[in-house]
């Protein structure tokens, strides 16, 4: 039996589920996600070929079942988010396989570039003698063509139906002429079959079921007439000063419309903004705060940090609009080493229990020069608040827009 372990708990701590009549198992932290299961019980549906495409998988557990199935292979794992594309290279690397990150080249990446190679697991059984080499791709569009199949997750907590709409147009288009899409569906199934057959026509339901969801096979009959096009553009500005318009991705915090969070953050930081200032945007979205606050003093310097790689292609979309030139964009889950900052600004999620906005806080304090000013936005007051002054030693609390802005100087 072939092992593959993408958790670094102990045997006695971990789960350990078999498939393919018990030929290959996975040792994971709590056990893989129902639809990487359905997919893994269902790849009998494809004729694997030398080219594969795996979308959506936050674990590459199903990539090296393929891997297995097709020695040799050139197989790709898209992902949208550094953070997952590290998780990616990580387990990867863990099992004795190469992973080559790739990124649109319109981003920064501080090194190490995908993964730490002292986080990497240990490795595993050794599954061939020439390591084969997966490619991770954290981009916002797949662009490599000609895949032979494709497999891919979707949950509707993570996956929204206009960005699901986005990406089934995407991997219809890298596929050959009747390569097949294998998808596996966590959620009710009538508004995806919809998009499904509006995409590829030809669309069979192979499963159904209340704990696994719904399993398709869709089929490339030809390619699109009309693709579509998801951008969206909506109109903002901070008070006094001219509208600016912005585009955003579906996928993205703040997708067609601006965020009174974000404009909050944006009108406080800008009473306190001044000229030649280097300010960092931290969890930019569509880079919404910064942007405003460069129409009110163009001459400030601009970094802006997320993880999410369809962010920072709206936020790079937006620069060129707006022509501005003393910009950074970086691809980051853990913040930057850059240091010697005036100002910084961040909007973090309120997921993880408060262990992204400690990550914000503390690279705010870090990247700040002594006497800069710090800004998050938040809806959590007394717990961010309180994550703040362990840091800076003092806070001060500024109600806008029904959210709190809480500033900190270095």
């Amino acid at each position: 039996m072939t092992k593959f372990t993408i958790t670094d708990l102990t045997s006695t701590r971990s789960v350990c589920e078999s498939f393919l009549d018990k030929t290959i198992s996975v040792e994971s932290h709590s056990g893989l996600h129902t639809t990487e299961k359905s997919l893994i019980q269902n790849l009998s549906a494809i004729t694997l070929g030398e080219k594969l495409l795996v979308a959506g998988n936050r674990t590459g557990a199903i990539a090296m079942i393929l891997a297995t199935m097709r020695p040799g292979s050139k197989i790709t794992c898209h992902t949208q988010d550094i953070h997952h594309a590290r998780i990616l290279c990580r387990n990867l690397t863990g099992n004795q396989f190469k992973a080559n990150l790739v990124c649109d080249d319109f981003v920064t990446m501080e090194e190490p570039d995908a993964y730490d190679e002292d986080e990497a697991l240990e490795p595993t059984d050794k599954i061939q003698e020439e390591l084969q080499e997966f490619t991770v791709a954290c981009t916002t569009r797949i662009t490599e063509d000609e895949f032979d199949n494709a497999l891919f997750m979707i949950t509707p907590n993570t996956t929204t139906g206009e960005l699901t709409l986005d990406l089934l147009e995407n991997i219809h288009n890298v596929l050959k002429i009747k390569g097949k899409c294998l998808i596996a569906y966590d959620g009710e199934s009538h508004s995806l079959t919809t998009q499904l057959k509006s995409v590829f026509g030809l669309v069979q339901t192979l499963g159904q079921s209340r704990k696994g969801g719904t399993i398709f096979l869709a089929t490339k009959k030809s390619e699109l007439e009309k693709p579509r096009n998801f951008l969206a553009k909506f109109e903002t500005s901070l008070p006094g000063i001219e509208k600016i318009s912005l585009e955003s991705l579906p996928g993205i915090f703040c997708h067609r419309r601006p965020d009174n969070g974000g404009l909050a953050l944006a009108e406080i930081a800008s009473t306190m903004l001044e000229s030649k200032m280097r300010v960092m945007d931290m969890g930019c979205g569509c880079g919404i705060v910064g942007l405003l606050l460069a129409q009110k003093e163009a001459d400030i310097e601009l970094t802006f940090i997320d993880s999410s790689v369809r962010a920072l292609d709206a936020t790079n979309r937006n620069i060129k609009e707006l022509a501005l030139s003393s910009t950074e964009l970086i691809l980051s889950d853990n913040g930057t080493s850059k240091t010697g900052y005036d100002m910084f600004v961040g909007n973090p999620p309120y997921y993880s229990d408060y262990r992204i906005a400690e990550v914000f806080i503390d690279q705010a304090y870090d990247s700040l020069k002594d006497g800069g000013i710090a800004l998050i936005v938040t809806k959590q007051t007394t717990k961010v608040g309180d994550l703040m002054y362990e840091v800076f030693g003092n806070i001060d609390i500024i109600p806008r827009r029904g959210y709190s802005v809480i500033t900190a100087k270095r």
